[in-house]
């Protein structure tokens, strides 16, 4: 199948090549192409609706607006955002759209086109794993230096943490990618597990007696920052370990499925599984949410109540 064949473009990896390139020589659009991109477009429809609930809540939420923490979210959330964005693009317009547009020459062209995507997603994808280091490198700081945290995540150090991780990673993950045909997404997925492996043994373990000595809401506010850790952690692990081999557990005879289930589908779903990790273990965003709910309920019983002595008179 094409999708799998055009989007990655390979020059070297862990799987056959040959494969791809057989799959492209041998080419048709068929109903399995249309299949694909109303999986990867709905996967995409979800991912930004959570991205937008979780860029809403950091401008609105009053702890986390303007904090450190909250420009990280949105650094993070903004990353996924503009993958997602493009998955949308390529899959709904070039796959979903293909049968409708077929007949006027594909006039949108895109699938022939795809190569062009495919590289894009290749500059955002080293920027979404820059931000999950970064903000792993922050909950690791904010358990192991609470004295000097202040002084290495300053709001202007922030910044230029963020002006990095938009510039760096893109041009080096390109020049080893273009020249060399290599990767080293797997180097940034071992740091963050690390961070964040540290990380929860920290909040376990080392800062246990000092948890004891503090009211019940601020450990419980811990517990959830060490959960929100190894939850991330173990994610970022299990997809790293996936996307290598994950399709030879994969039951079937059809190596191209296996492949789009283990890279692109799992790719893209990552993206919205991250954003509700933050909406889960965060305190402020579960409170802010169940105050929507609630403003919402209370709002749609105020107009009720109001119909029906309105219907009296």
């Amino acid at each position: 199948m094409h999708f799998c064949a055009d989007v990655e473009k390979k020059k070297s990896t862990f799987r056959n090549d040959s494969y791809f390139k057989e799959a492209d020589e041998n080419y048709k659009f068929g109903p399995e192409d249309t299949l694909i991109g109303i999986i990867i477009s709905s996967v995409c429809i979800l991912g930004v609706t959570i991205q937008s609930a979780v860029v809403t809540g950091a401008y609105n939420i009053k702890n986390i607006k303007g904090s450190v923490f909250g420009a990280l979210i949105l650094n993070e959330t903004f990353g996924q955002f503009a993958a997602t964005v493009f998955s949308f693009s390529f899959f709904f317009f070039g796959l979903t759209l293909y049968v409708f547009t077929a007949k006027f020459g594909n006039w949108l062209a895109i699938v022939s086109h795809s190569e062009i995507f495919g590289n894009i997603s290749l500059i955002i994808f080293p920027i979404i794993l820059g931000s999950h280091t970064l903000m792993a490198f922050n909950r690791f700081c904010a358990s192991s230096m609470p004295f000097s945290y202040r002084k290495v995540f300053s709001p202007k150090t922030v910044i230029i943490y963020i002006i990095i991780n938009w510039t760096v990673p893109p041009v080096v993950y390109s020049y080893f990618y273009i020249f060399h045909g290599l990767t080293f997404q797997f180097l940034l997925v071992f740091a963050i597990s690390v961070f964040d492996i540290v990380t929860f043994i920290i909040l376990v373990t080392c800062r246990r007696k000092v948890f004891k000595s503090q009211s019940k809401d601020i450990r419980k506010r811990e517990i959830n920052f060490a959960m929100q850790v190894l939850v991330q952690g173990s994610v970022m692990m299990f997809v790293g370990m996936w996307y290598v081999s994950g399709y030879t557990f994969l039951p079937g005879k059809r190596l191209d499925w296996k492949i789009f289930t283990t890279t692109t589908l799992s790719s893209t779903g990552v993206n919205c599984i991250a954003p509700i990790v933050i909406c889960f273990f965060n305190a402020e965003y579960r409170r802010w949410i169940i105050s929507l709910i609630r403003k919402r309920r209370s709002g749609h019983s105020l107009s009720v109540v109001t119909s029906r002595v309105s219907d009296k008179f």
